[in-house]
Protein backbone atom coordinates (compact mmCIF):
# COMPACT_ATOMS: atom_id res chain seq x y z
CA UNK A 1 0.00 0.00 0.00
CA UNK A 2 1.16 3.17 -1.16
CA UNK A 3 0.69 6.56 -0.16
CA UNK A 4 0.71 9.72 -1.71
CA UNK A 5 0.32 13.75 -0.62
CA UNK A 6 -1.50 15.64 -2.82
CA UNK A 7 -3.50 19.24 -2.30
CA UNK A 8 -2.78 18.35 1.41
CA UNK A 9 -4.74 15.20 1.66
CA UNK A 10 -3.60 11.70 1.82
CA UNK A 11 -4.59 9.37 -1.09
CA UNK A 12 -4.05 5.72 -0.65
CA UNK A 13 -3.51 4.23 -4.33
CA UNK A 14 -4.02 0.52 -3.64
CA UNK A 15 -4.65 -0.71 -7.59
CA UNK A 16 -4.37 3.04 -9.47
CA UNK A 17 -1.14 3.75 -11.21
CA UNK A 18 -0.42 7.71 -10.22
CA UNK A 19 -0.64 8.53 -13.95
CA UNK A 20 -4.03 7.34 -13.77
CA UNK A 21 -5.16 9.35 -10.93
CA UNK A 22 -3.70 12.54 -12.67
CA UNK A 23 -5.58 11.81 -15.89
CA UNK A 24 -8.98 11.48 -13.02
CA UNK A 25 -7.96 14.39 -11.61
CA UNK A 26 -7.60 16.34 -14.40
CA UNK A 27 -10.73 14.69 -15.93
CA UNK A 28 -12.75 16.13 -12.74
CA UNK A 29 -11.29 20.17 -12.92
CA UNK A 30 -12.61 19.86 -16.85
CA UNK A 31 -16.33 18.56 -15.53
CA UNK A 32 -16.44 20.82 -12.63
CA UNK A 33 -14.82 23.65 -12.61
CA UNK A 34 -13.80 25.12 -9.37
CA UNK A 35 -11.05 27.55 -10.40
CA UNK A 36 -12.36 31.22 -12.55
CA UNK A 37 -10.40 30.82 -15.17
CA UNK A 38 -12.86 27.63 -16.55
CA UNK A 39 -15.74 29.56 -15.63
CA UNK A 40 -14.89 32.53 -17.43
CA UNK A 41 -13.77 29.87 -20.58
CA UNK A 42 -17.46 28.17 -20.22
CA UNK A 43 -19.28 31.45 -20.01
CA UNK A 44 -17.30 33.05 -22.95
CA UNK A 45 -18.52 30.10 -25.27
CA UNK A 46 -21.83 31.06 -24.37
CA UNK A 47 -22.18 34.06 -25.27
CA UNK A 48 -20.20 33.46 -28.55
CA UNK A 49 -23.06 30.83 -29.18
CA UNK A 50 -26.02 33.49 -28.61
CA UNK A 51 -23.77 36.19 -30.16
CA UNK A 52 -24.63 33.63 -33.32
CA UNK A 53 -28.47 33.37 -32.96
CA UNK A 54 -28.31 36.82 -32.06
CA UNK A 55 -27.21 37.12 -35.71
CA UNK A 56 -28.94 35.05 -37.27
CA UNK A 57 -32.59 36.31 -35.83
CA UNK A 58 -31.42 39.67 -36.58
CA UNK A 59 -29.97 38.82 -40.34
CA UNK A 60 -30.67 42.27 -41.88
CA UNK A 61 -27.94 43.74 -40.09
CA UNK A 62 -25.37 40.60 -41.00
CA UNK A 63 -25.89 40.51 -44.36
CA UNK A 64 -25.57 44.45 -44.31
CA UNK A 65 -22.14 43.63 -42.37
CA UNK A 66 -21.19 41.53 -44.93
CA UNK A 67 -21.99 43.71 -47.79
CA UNK A 68 -20.46 46.73 -46.34
CA UNK A 69 -17.16 44.87 -45.26
CA UNK A 70 -16.83 43.48 -48.80
CA UNK A 71 -17.56 46.88 -50.56
CA UNK A 72 -14.75 48.68 -48.15
CA UNK A 73 -12.43 46.29 -48.46
CA UNK A 74 -13.08 46.53 -52.37
CA UNK A 75 -12.76 50.50 -52.47
CA UNK A 76 -9.75 49.87 -50.22
CA UNK A 77 -8.40 48.13 -52.60
CA UNK A 78 -9.27 49.72 -56.27
CA UNK A 79 -8.66 53.57 -54.42
CA UNK A 80 -5.24 53.54 -52.92
CA UNK A 81 -6.02 56.94 -51.03
CA UNK A 82 -8.54 55.23 -49.05
CA UNK A 83 -6.97 53.99 -45.48
CA UNK A 84 -7.59 51.00 -43.90
CA UNK A 85 -9.35 52.98 -41.11
CA UNK A 86 -11.38 54.27 -43.92
CA UNK A 87 -12.19 50.78 -45.03
CA UNK A 88 -13.18 49.64 -41.77
CA UNK A 89 -15.12 52.96 -41.01
CA UNK A 90 -17.16 51.96 -44.28
CA UNK A 91 -17.43 48.34 -42.83
CA UNK A 92 -19.44 49.52 -39.65
CA UNK A 93 -21.56 51.39 -41.57
CA UNK A 94 -23.11 48.68 -42.97
CA UNK A 95 -24.36 47.82 -39.47
CA UNK A 96 -26.45 51.34 -38.91
CA UNK A 97 -28.05 50.77 -42.24
CA UNK A 98 -28.85 46.55 -40.97
CA UNK A 99 -30.33 48.43 -38.05
CA UNK A 100 -32.47 51.17 -40.01
CA UNK A 101 -33.81 48.04 -42.50
CA UNK A 102 -34.40 46.06 -39.41
CA UNK A 103 -35.86 48.70 -37.46
CA UNK A 104 -38.37 49.53 -40.99
CA UNK A 105 -39.22 45.77 -41.12
CA UNK A 106 -40.35 45.23 -37.68
CA UNK A 107 -41.22 48.91 -35.99
CA UNK A 108 -40.63 49.13 -32.49
CA UNK A 109 -43.88 49.67 -30.06
CA UNK A 110 -42.25 52.66 -28.86
CA UNK A 111 -43.64 55.68 -30.38
CA UNK A 112 -40.85 58.32 -31.29
CA UNK A 113 -43.29 61.31 -31.04
CA UNK A 114 -43.25 60.75 -27.35
CA UNK A 115 -39.39 61.40 -27.32
CA UNK A 116 -38.11 64.39 -25.75
CA UNK A 117 -36.06 66.77 -28.57
CA UNK A 118 -32.71 66.35 -28.88
CA UNK A 119 -30.58 69.23 -26.88
CA UNK A 120 -27.95 71.06 -28.93
CA UNK A 121 -25.40 70.30 -26.82
CA UNK A 122 -25.51 66.61 -27.41
CA UNK A 123 -26.25 67.56 -30.33
CA UNK A 124 -23.03 69.44 -30.89
CA UNK A 125 -21.24 67.20 -29.01
CA UNK A 126 -22.12 63.93 -31.04
CA UNK A 127 -20.96 66.01 -34.83
CA UNK A 128 -17.58 67.25 -32.91
CA UNK A 129 -16.98 63.45 -32.11
CA UNK A 130 -17.67 62.26 -35.50
CA UNK A 131 -16.15 65.14 -37.23
CA UNK A 132 -12.92 64.32 -34.78
CA UNK A 133 -13.21 60.46 -34.77
CA UNK A 134 -13.48 60.87 -38.31
CA UNK A 135 -10.35 63.14 -38.92
CA UNK A 136 -8.17 61.22 -37.03
CA UNK A 137 -9.08 58.19 -39.45
CA UNK A 138 -8.42 60.33 -42.29
CA UNK A 139 -4.76 61.55 -41.12
CA UNK A 140 -2.32 58.65 -42.50
CA UNK A 141 -1.55 60.94 -45.73
CA UNK A 142 -2.77 64.19 -47.60
CA UNK A 143 -4.81 62.33 -50.35
CA UNK A 144 -6.83 60.10 -47.04
CA UNK A 145 -7.74 63.22 -45.83
CA UNK A 146 -8.93 64.93 -49.07
CA UNK A 147 -10.89 61.49 -49.61
CA UNK A 148 -12.27 61.40 -45.87
CA UNK A 149 -13.31 65.25 -46.85
CA UNK A 150 -15.75 64.52 -49.83
CA UNK A 151 -17.06 61.58 -47.67
CA UNK A 152 -17.34 63.55 -44.57
CA UNK A 153 -19.28 66.03 -47.14
CA UNK A 154 -21.42 63.61 -48.27
CA UNK A 155 -22.23 61.59 -45.53
CA UNK A 156 -23.20 65.39 -43.70
CA UNK A 157 -25.56 65.84 -46.48
CA UNK A 158 -26.64 62.04 -46.05
CA UNK A 159 -27.63 63.05 -42.89
CA UNK A 160 -29.01 66.37 -42.81
CA UNK A 161 -31.42 65.26 -45.52
CA UNK A 162 -32.05 62.62 -43.58
CA UNK A 163 -32.16 63.68 -39.36
CA UNK A 164 -33.28 66.97 -40.36
CA UNK A 165 -35.37 67.88 -43.39
CA UNK A 166 -36.99 63.97 -43.18
CA UNK A 167 -37.04 62.77 -39.55
CA UNK A 168 -37.33 66.22 -37.75
CA UNK A 169 -35.12 65.18 -34.89
CA UNK A 170 -33.19 68.58 -34.91
CA UNK A 171 -33.84 72.07 -36.05
CA UNK A 172 -32.66 73.01 -39.04
CA UNK A 173 -30.43 75.50 -36.92
CA UNK A 174 -29.50 72.95 -34.96
CA UNK A 175 -28.58 70.80 -38.12
CA UNK A 176 -26.40 73.82 -39.45
CA UNK A 177 -24.60 74.15 -36.61
CA UNK A 178 -23.90 70.46 -36.39
CA UNK A 179 -22.34 70.61 -40.17
CA UNK A 180 -20.10 73.58 -39.21
CA UNK A 181 -18.80 71.52 -35.93
CA UNK A 182 -17.95 68.70 -37.47
CA UNK A 183 -16.21 70.48 -40.77
CA UNK A 184 -14.29 72.55 -38.29
CA UNK A 185 -13.28 69.65 -35.80
CA UNK A 186 -12.67 67.25 -39.06
CA UNK A 187 -8.77 69.05 -39.93
CA UNK A 188 -8.02 69.65 -36.33
CA UNK A 189 -8.31 66.28 -35.47
CA UNK A 190 -6.71 65.24 -38.28
CA UNK A 191 -3.40 67.72 -37.98
CA UNK A 192 -3.30 66.47 -34.56
CA UNK A 193 -3.14 62.65 -35.25
CA UNK A 194 -1.25 63.28 -38.42
CA UNK A 195 1.96 64.97 -36.35
CA UNK A 196 1.51 62.35 -33.24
Amino acid sequence: MTEQQSGGTVERNRFRSPRRAEKRSAFRRMVYPTDTHNVTAHTMNLDAILGVINLLLYWRVTVCLVVSSVTAFLLVQAFPWLSGLQGIAFAALGMLAGIVWEETAHPSSTSAVNAPPTSTVVAVLSAAIFGAVWGVMSSTSFQSALAGAVVLVGGVWGWFRFAVASRGWLTQKQGITCILVSAASYPVAALMAHRM
